[in-house]
């Protein structure tokens, strides 16, 4: 089960950082999560925000 948890926690702020062309402040926000949050979160799924910059 937490498998399926955290690939959907990683699919999710891979398409909220997609959506704010990797604009780590506004996806946070999309995604209802302090900035904070969001961070650590990336962090621990080794997230690059600037690999959607450009999308």
């Amino acid at each position: 089960k937490r498998h399926v948890v955290e690939r959907f926690e990683r699919e999710y702020i891979i398409d909220c950082l997609k959506a704010t062309k990797g604009n780590i402040s506004r996806a946070a926000r999309t995604a209802g999560m302090h900035f904070t949050n969001f961070y650590k979160k990336m962090r621990k799924y080794e997230i690059n925000p600037f690999l959607y910059k450009k999308l």
